[in-house]
């Protein structure tokens, strides 16, 4: 899964923090995926998410460096997975220090983790990131910096998941030209119930598809974007999760 759970702080009445916090709860505790990659998740929604959400381990670290500001947090469940390796980077010239992307208007950051399934020993690397929501050179250096660590981190042969909030539409010729490298999941049906069906709802004012589920060496099964209600809340984030479904090799 996939989810911009939209930061704390920026939001008055019925989109305040407060008063969706137990949604996404209800949202997650429904659906219940052995992954989420979370977007703009600022400390307090961290620490809500690693008290209230039972059997799932959450890390991640600030995109300044610090604990105090956004992270793209990785989740998983403590019963289906063992973590046995994981860091972050930034999308820039220098990824493994803090530091910003060219026109980037943020620090932009991908953070990973190595992942053993308990059930089978089979290994999967699990990438979460945000790019840029501005900067044009930001975003396609970022994508190509993601691209380098992928394959110094994984490899060419592990089975590799990538998600997150792209900041960019499918006929973006970025994200056109990341599709060689990675299987964009959404592509891969075309003819189903939510290939058309928006990913960022802005509250419900507009719709657009930034948010992507990418993979490579995989077998995948189902796309959804979960747009529903949940304890009577319509609009969960100005994000709708996405979820995706793999078979391994």
């Amino acid at each position: 899964m996939s989810f911009n759970v939209r930061y704390s702080g920026g939001d008055t009445d019925e989109h305040k923090w407060d008063n969706r916090k137990a949604a996404c709860l209800a949202m997650i505790n429904s659906t219940k995926p052995a992954l989420i990659g979370m977007q703009e998740v600022r400390p307090d929604q961290k620490t809500y998410f690693e008290e209230n959400l039972k059997n799932y381990i959450v890390f991640g670290a600030g995109r300044d460096g610090s604990s105090s500001t956004e992270h793209c947090s990785v989740c998983f469940r403590s019963d289906v997975f063992t973590m046995k390796s994981s860091g972050t980077f930034w999308l820039s010239a220098t990824p493994d220090i803090m530091s910003k992307g060219w026109d980037g208007a943020c620090y932009r950051i991908c953070t990973w983790a190595k992942l053993s399934i308990k059930s089978s020993g089979k290994e999967i690397f699990f990438f979460n990131t945000h790019l840029d929501h501005k900067g044009t050179e930001a975003q396609e250096q970022g994508l190509l910096v993601i691209q380098k660590k992928i394959k110094e981190i994984a490899g060419d042969d592990a089975f590799v998941i990538l998600i997150g909030d792209f900041n960019m539409k499918p006929d973006n010729a970025n994200i056109v030209s990341f599709a060689t490298y990675m299987n964009n999941l959404r592509d891969q049906f075309a003819s189903g119930t939510f290939y058309n069906a928006s990913t960022y709802n802005n509250w419900g004012a507009s719709g657009l598809i930034i948010d992507y589920i990418w993979s490579r060496n995989t077998s995948p099964v189902s796309y959804e974007v979960v747009n529903g209600v949940y304890s009577g809340v319509t609009y969960i984030s100005d994000h709708y999760p996405i979820m995706g479904k793999f078979e391994l090799p």
